[in-house]
């Protein structure tokens, strides 16, 4: 599971809820993973790599009267048996090809499966974010004349889109 589809998961159950990932600072744990409730620790769990401690894992809720559903420890446990390195998300990046108006943006126009120049808003019918891995397709096999060193510009988390 991804980061951001605990944080979805949890959402739908209550829209205060929110998970975070972090590091441990006492160089026992490898990294921890928080529930929040209205920016406000309530649950994490610990994961260990470490061979040097016997707690492998380890489940801890905070002390206070707001108490974390099933569901939401269930989303908190299934993000924790994911490995580590498959909980992050690839990054997404707008392809700025102008500075005007605010920013002219690669748009990929799915139906018609040919590129236009628009905003990096996205719309049902077009496609504004992309991975380097989409990108890395496109040099292959087009001959866009794009500075692709200059024109990626990472998308923000928070405006990640699910497609």
């Amino acid at each position: 599971m991804k980061y951001s589809e605990a944080n979805k998961k949890v959402k739908k159950l209550d829209s205060r809820l929110s998970i975070e990932s972090g590091k441990d600072g006492s160089d026992c744990f490898s990294s921890v993973i928080y529930l929040r409730h209205s920016g406000r620790l309530i649950a994490w769990i610990y994961d260990s790599e470490n061979a040097m401690t016997d707690n492998k894992d380890l489940f801890e809720s905070a002390n206070t009267s707001i108490h974390p559903s099933y569901k939401a420890i269930k989303i908190l446990i299934e993000l924790h048996e994911t490995p580590v390195e498959e909980r992050e998300d690839e990054k997404k990046y707008y392809i700025k090809v102008a500075s005007i108006d605010g920013g002219l943006y690669l748009n990929y126009v799915k139906e018609e499966k040919n590129f236009t120049f628009s905003t990096k808003n996205e719309i049902p019918t077009h496609q504004t974010q992309f991975t380097k891995q989409e990108v890395n397709s496109w040099l292959k096999a087009t001959t866009l004349a794009i500075d692709w060193d200059k024109a990626l510009e990472e998308v923000p988390g928070d405006e990640v889109s699910d497609d």
